[in-house]
């Protein structure tokens, strides 16, 4: 009993209960040393862990814990660094032993990173030039352009002109409108300064225009340089053409031989991504004086541009809501009375409104060189990765051996980034090369003011790394996840090459460049096609050998017709007439009539062509009904139309002649006397608007002439001589009428070039690609096309089957290619009213050409491999 009463009361030691250190310290502590000595190390972290929670507490203890983790992080950051360098320093020797060890298959691959990247910056140089414009002003977010909607010829349309009075009356009756500002179109005036004569283009402004814009003047006070009639602000470039060091300031210019102006300011000239381009503002008083121009005819619309400064804080939309009662007021309700709108500053240069005078560009274009430049960059990317998988069983037992070894496949990642990389960043100097030797050129082809200063730009900078990071990315990709994940087991027992089921990684990709390729061609084939139509399209005029000459001086428009007689004395002018503009220049001039029968109060918008007797019969017009002008009717001077067959089909006549209407403004009525063919005043761009032809001798601005072809030159001094003769004041300028209307094609003949170099040097680095899986695939089957060889194989079958493949590719290529080409171009093509269609003959163009190229870049190589000697390759078998 005392033995179990001592066992009752002895007291057992007490069992210490385990105590866990943070779980997230644990983790950061493994991450953080090195798997040699982890093992170790935790397990005294863990005794000394334990030991402070039992002596003292477990905060202490946890805190303990963490204290280590700061005590690690040194040495491991100093170890990290050191084996980065190390491991990167070994990455780079290895990368740039295999391009040193295969400088065919790395050459192929630079250059076409290099020329594709080199097209991709210049598009994006391009692009964000042009996506700039109008940046540079303070003001650019409260800036906003008046728009009318007006009934025009072809119907309602939406326009950036505006009547004259528009502008007083906001500035005077809203108060959202803290200032605002007319300018025109350009006006061709006569500069004299001594002996020296010029002809400049002006534009008139209001005293408000530098308030609201910013063109900053070197001399001269913006508030007041244009507040006095006949004063103007020149820019830099006139100030040295016409005083060369000296300041202008205060000197003044003859204009048209008649005023004195005076120079107020010089400004800067005007930036490239400006909208309004020019380099001699005049007063808008001065037009005024000018032109007796009265500004209260709210119905009146010529070349006159409303620019708005909201006040701080305005809202635009509650100033477009005013708009109805501002006309309201303006404009009695028997009237015609229009809408007016706004338009914000920086849609102006994407605007596609008529009657411009923005420097404007279709947003579609951008969108358009924006998919060609990453479709280029795309195809240089899979040529990258085509030539690394295909070359991949060459650097299986590399990956293998390395496995073998030790080598992680994070590790073998890294290193084909880091080749991949390193090949973008050789590509990035090689395309930065490329881009500052075509740089100027292209500038001259686009006419635009690019720039490339890579040291001075930083945003640029980290572009065009960012850009060679992502290329270097991209393309090292899919070699990288692929050829690190092979099994060393399977690649040193060589069973890697067998074939998988399905398209393999290179077939996609191969199919991918080829419908990216015959995008392009068939873009390019459309354009051209639309081009061509245009320019060939039947004008429904004769332009040959007629030359247009601008009546400059006022007293030889008086003189229309004497001077009209003396020019065609000489025989080889075969006829003359006088017009309001020439058909490459429009009509200018859009009128309301009322004909007979209409309901009172409607009218009818028409384009109005002012024309002598002798206009139709010198540019060849076909007269389908009545008569022509003839000096023997006086009434034909301002009371007889002749009608296009538009405006007869508009009027719902079927017999116009003798019908009666007149004009809206002035009440001068006129009846119908002839009917003409439909001709085009304006480009093709355009559809063929209502007109209406009439004499009005007062309102002639060109002397037209047809010229034989015998004696051009002759022809041409004797005009000159003759306007010596009759304006001896002016300098004599002539253009032909038929070179002027193809001028304005230059914007779409620019387009389609640049569609063909893009495409061209698309289908350049696809076929770099195709040479080199070619020369490949050869290399591979150099022993298989032995042993055909000794068989009896010829050498048409072999490249047959060596081409094969990539036949098969082009086909598929183009059954994904046609559809995506036809939507994108059937778009395109809806933006001109008269347009051709996408014929048969451009699919089948596009995917014979694309086939041909694929073969011809093939069959080298493959005849190559064909014509060799078996034995060289069955040698050592």
């Amino acid at each position: 009993m005392s033995l179990k009463r001592e066992m009752k009361n002895s007291t057992s030691p007490k069992i210490e209960k385990k105590i866990s250190p943070p779980k997230l310290a644990v983790r950061i502590i493994e991450r953080l040393l090195d798997p040699n000595v982890c093992y170790s190390a935790m397990g005294d972290f863990e005794e000394r862990f334990q030991a402070v929670a039992h002596q003292n507490s477990l905060f202490r203890a946890k805190l303990f814990y963490w204290i280590q983790i700061f005590l690690i992080f040194p040495a491991f950051t100093k170890n990290l660094l050191y084996w980065s360098v190390d491991m990167l320093k070994n990455y780079l020797k290895i990368a740039l032993r295999i391009i040193q060890r295969h400088k065919g298959y790395s050459f192929i691959k630079i250059s076409g990173l290099s020329i594709g990247m080199a097209c991709c910056i210049l598009i994006l140089l391009f692009m964000r030039f042009e996506l700039s414009f109008d940046s540079f002003h303070t003001n650019k977010n409260r800036i906003y352009r008046v728009l009318s909607e007006l009934d025009l010829a072809h119907g309602t349309e939406i326009v950036p002109i505006s009547a004259i009075p528009v502008a007083p009356a906001l500035k005077s009756d809203l108060q959202e409108a803290a200032y605002v500002t007319r300018i025109t179109g350009d006006y061709r005036r006569l500069f004299s300064i001594g002996e020296k004569k010029f002809f400049e283009e002006i534009r008139y402004a209001d005293d408000d225009f530098f308030d609201i814009f910013t063109f900053p003047l070197i001399t001269g006070d913006p508030k007041t340089a244009l507040e006095e009639p006949f004063s103007m602000v020149i820019s830099e470039t006139i100030a040295e053409k016409y005083f060369g060091k000296s300041d202008p300031v205060g000197k003044t210019v003859l204009v048209q031989n008649s005023q004195d102006y005076k120079i107020t300011g010089v400004m800067k000239n005007v930036p490239g991504n400006s909208h309004l381009r020019f380099d001699i503002l005049v007063s808008f008083s001065s037009r005024n004086n000018e032109e007796r121009v009265k500004g209260n005819y709210w119905d009146r619309f010529s070349n006159d541009y409303t620019y708005i400064l909201l006040a701080e804080g305005a809202d635009p939309i509650e100033l477009k809501n005013k708009f109805p009662e501002f006309m309201a007021k303006h404009i009695p309700v028997e009237d015609d009375r229009y809408n007016l709108h706004l338009q914000s500053l920086k849609d102006i240069h994407f605007s596609r409104s008529n009657y411009d005078i923005a420097q404007r560009i279709n947003k579609d274009y951008l969108y358009a060189y924006s998919a060609i430049a990453i479709f280029i960059l795309i195809i240089a990317c899979i040529n990258f990765m085509n030539l690394a998988t295909a070359r991949s069983s060459s650097r299986a037992k590399e990956v293998g051996i390395r496995k073998v070894v030790g080598a992680r496949r994070a590790q073998l990642i890294k290193q084909f980034f880091t080749e991949s990389v390193l090949l973008a960043i050789l590509s990035l100097f090689g395309s930065v090369c490329l881009v500052m030797l075509f740089l100027p050129k292209f500038n001259q082809y686009i006419r635009r003011e690019l720039t490339l200063d890579v040291f001075s730009d930083i945003g640029l900078l980290l572009g065009l790394l960012a850009i060679s990071l992502f290329v270097g990315f991209v393309s090292g990709s899919y070699p990288a996840l692929v050829l690190s994940a092979f099994k060393p087991a399977r690649v040193l027992k060589k069973t890697l090459d067998k074939k998988a089921k399905g398209l393999s990684f290179r077939a996609v990709t191969s199919v991918a460049q080829f419908s990216i390729s015959i995008v392009l061609i068939f873009a390019t084939a459309v354009v051209y096609a639309q081009i061509h139509y245009m320019k060939k399209k039947d004008l429904g005029f004769d332009a040959k050998q007629i030359i247009s000459i601008p009546l400059t001086s006022h007293s030889l428009r008086e003189k229309t017709e004497i001077f009209k007689s003396e020019i065609l004395r000489n025989p080889s002018i075969l006829s003359a007439c006088a017009s309001f503009g020439t058909p490459a220049s429009g009509t200018g001039s859009g009128r309301s009539f009322i004909p007979e029968g209409y309901p009172e109060g409607e009218s009818i918008h028409m384009e109005t062509l002012f024309i002598d007797h002798d206009f139709i019969e010198t540019y060849g017009l076909t007269l389908i009904r009545g008569r022509n002008f003839s000096r023997e009717f006086l009434t034909d001077t301002e009371h007889a139309f002749i009608l296009n067959e538009t405006a007869a089909k508009k009027l719902g006549w079927d017999d116009p002649i003798g019908k009666r209407f007149s004009e809206e403004d002035s009440g001068v009525e006129a009846k119908v006397i002839g009917v003409v063919k439909d001709f085009h005043f304006e480009l093709t761009l355009y559809e063929i608007a209502p007109m209406v032809l009439t004499l009005r001798p007062y309102q002639f601005s060109h002397i037209s002439a047809k010229i034989g072809l015998e004696d051009v030159s002759s022809a041409l001094t004797f005009l000159e001589g003759k306007w010596r003769e009759f304006a001896p004041e002016y300098p004599f300028e002539y253009i032909f009428v038929d070179e002027e209307f193809d001028m304005y094609y230059n914007f779409e003949r620019r387009q389609g070039q640049l569609f063909t170099y893009c495409s061209i040097l698309a289908i350049f680095i696809s076929c770099m690609g195709i040479f080199g899986l070619a020369s490949f695939t050869a290399e591979k089957r150099t022993k298989e096309i032995g042993i055909r060889k000794v068989l009896g194989a010829s050498v048409s079958g072999i490249v047959v089957l060596l081409s094969r493949e990539f036949v098969k590719w082009v086909l598929v290529a183009n059954i994904i290619g046609w559809p995506i080409a036809y939507f994108v171009m059937n778009r395109w093509l809806q933006s001109f009213a008269y347009r051709v269609n996408i014929g048969v003959w451009i699919f089948v163009f596009s995917a014979f050409l694309v086939l041909i190229i694929a073969l011809l870049t093939v069959s080298y190589q493959s005849i190559k491999t064909a014509l060799a000697d078996p034995i060289n390759s069955l040698r050592y078998e």
